[in-house]
């Protein structure tokens, strides 16, 4: 485990312990847990449940100091160490000694009627339905990760937007910031998208039962993270509805693969979507997208500093069996 991790571990576990503490001593640990799992993805509730797990092993054997109240370290370790999601623990059960099946994946495009669909099914009249839309917009027109979405900062005066890049690491070899230049059109529309969702981040914040005991920055990290999951989660549910026999549905992250098909099928240079993207290295976009599935001409330009930042290394699929001289060119 990287120093890195393990302190994001004991920083979410030590939010957690102390809300347990401070609003729900009546309940052990386990129980605790059980009557969040209604509040999270099925992923970031095991999430937790490691993040405790470190948390309480680390001070069990002396290495780390726990943060919070008298408790039984030991009694509350062995509570949770096996403990299972109340909400899958007896289909999985049942199913234990079947053949589980496949995972479903992200669908890698999404067609102009699809979106059009999507947002028709949605009500204009419910608050819920108009964030979702506006999220989805912006997902649309940018393709940025779905993090990303709430890590912008629109900068309607400049043309702007500057996104903080969600993939970046301490070496500064991987992740990309990024600033796109707007056309007055796409300016008018992202403003007004964002307005949306920056009252979703203000709402959020506004939640102040599960950010007890977190610095304003670490509230924000954590009020963004879940805001992503629940717009996720609803934007599944719908589509679900839509299309209920697809094994593969739409989600944040098709947007992104869609992005990038725009972008093949108009011709750019790899560097020009890699910057897009938000990668530093043309490597990465291969996993992206298909030049046949475009569907819309790509209107934004990433500023010509931001792509200086990507790396030229060989692409897996995109240059492949090409001679020297094609490969030269696709780089510039």
């Amino acid at each position: 485990m990287t120093p890195d991790t393990q302190k994001e571990y004991f920083s979410k576990a030590n939010h957690h312990l102390k809300l347990w503490q401070n609003s729900y001593q009546e309940l052990t640990l386990a129980q605790y847990m059980e009557m969040i799992a209604n509040e999270y993805s099925f992923g970031s509730w095991r999430g937790i449940r490691r993040a405790l797990v470190v948390l309480l092993e680390s001070t069990l054997v002396g290495d780390t100091v726990i943060e919070v109240y008298e408790i039984d370290i030991e009694s509350a370790l062995n509570q949770i160490v096996d403990l299972k999601n109340p909400l899958t623990r007896d289909i999985r059960g049942k199913a234990s000694s079947k053949k589980r099946a496949k995972h479903r994946g992200d669908r890698k495009y999404v067609t102009t009627q699809e979106h059009d669909k999507i947002l028709q099914a949605l009500d204009t009249n419910n608050p819920k339905d108009r964030e979702l839309a506006s999220v989805l917009e912006v997902a649309r027109l940018i393709g940025m990760r779905a993090i990303e979405v709430f890590n912008a900062e629109m900068m309607a005066d400049y043309g702007e937007l500057f996104i903080n890049g969600a993939k970046k690491n301490t070496k500064g070899n991987r992740g990309l910031d990024r600033l796109f230049e707007l056309d007055p059109d796409s300016c008018s529309q992202l403003n007004k998208h964002y307005e949306c969702v920056d009252k979703l981040i203000e709402a959020e914040l506004g939640k102040e039962k599960y950010l007890v005991g977190l610095t304003p920055e670490e509230a924000e990290k954590l009020a963004k993270k879940r805001l992503k999951v629940r717009i996720g989660q609803r934007l599944y549910r719908l589509t679900r509805k839509l299309w209920p026999r697809r094994k593969n549905q739409i989600t944040l992250k098709t947007y992104r693969h869609q992005k990038s098909s725009d972008m093949k099928a108009a011709h750019c240079s790899p560097i020009e979507i890699a910057a897009s993207l938000g990668h530093q290295s043309v490597r990465s976009q291969h996993a992206y997208g298909h030049p046949r599935r475009g569907q819309r001409t790509p209107l934004m330009q990433v500023a010509a500093e931001f792509k200086d930042m990507v790396r030229i290394t060989h692409p897996r699929t995109m240059f492949k069996n090409r001679s020297p001289e094609t490969n030269s060119k696709l780089s510039m």
